[in-house]
């Protein structure tokens, strides 16, 4: 190309793709944007599933939007609880996650190798009789495997309430009842998310987004001062007032 000619004008895709991309970029309020980054110091992917499913609610003409929507909001729940439901090592120490199927397996080798050993089984009268030194092997080792397993595995709520105090700064119990009806919130707005996005529950787009808007008061009010909330209803004062 000659110095002297000027630079080709751009093609209609390529003058148009910064306006196809803010078009479809949601506008965060104050309370959002914080909100966004608060997740991403928490774990990265957590900001983008939260941005990502008020994104596609932008594109109307998407028909599976609201599914779409609705499930980056359960990954979203769903990542949270994970981040705080580490298993530890069964001896009280903490640790990766444990690969819960060589266990099982092991377990399992050990129970058919045995039973078919033990006199206290037959296959046309099943088990009965005096415990002897094979079956006691096999309970042995299934008692050791269940408790190992009641302290890597703790129930969902039991998840949940270390979950609500690894986001709470102060990092204090809560109160059973404060527990108790914050579970039944987290679960009535996941379990709205699930239902959605596996197609078995119908919605339009105000549930949706109030349904989102309750998972980000929920959020919020652990995740973010309260100064950053504040300034965000003066925002929506301020712009009621230049309306009226």
């Amino acid at each position: 190309m000659s110095p002297s000619m000027p630079p080709p004008a751009p093609t209609d895709q390529e003058s148009d793709a910064p306006k196809a991309d803010s078009k479809h970029r949601p506008h965060l309020s104050r309370e959002q944007e914080a909100l966004r980054d608060a997740l991403g110091r928490f774990e990265p992917r957590l900001g983008r599933i939260y941005v990502g499913g008020l994104r596609v609610l932008e594109d109307d003409s998407n028909p599976e939007w609201l599914a779409q929507s609705a499930h980056s909001m359960r990954e979203l729940m769903e990542k949270i609880e994970g981040r705080f439901a580490r298993v530890t090592d069964g001896n009280g120490g903490g640790g990766p996650p444990v690969d819960l199927t060589h266990r099982v397996i092991a377990v399992k080798d050990l129970f058919w190798k045995r039973r078919k050993k033990t006199t206290c089984h037959s296959d046309e009268s099943g088990w009965n009789g005096e415990i002897d030194p094979h079956l006691r092997k096999i309970l042995i080792r299934l008692d050791a495997f269940f408790q190992w397993f009641a302290k890597v595995r703790p129930l969902r709520r039991e998840l949940f309430e270390r979950m609500l105090i690894g986001l709470d700064p102060s990092g204090l119990a809560f109160s059973t009842p404060l527990v108790s009806s914050s579970w039944k919130q987290w679960k009535e707005i996941r379990g709205f998310f699930v239902g959605v996005s596996h197609h078995s529950k119908d919605t339009d787009l105000e549930t949706l987004r109030a349904r989102i808007d309750d998972l980000e008061v929920f959020l919020s009010d652990r995740l973010l001062p309260s100064t950053s909330r504040d300034l965000d209803s003066i925002d929506s004062l301020i712009e009621e007032s230049r309306d009226a």
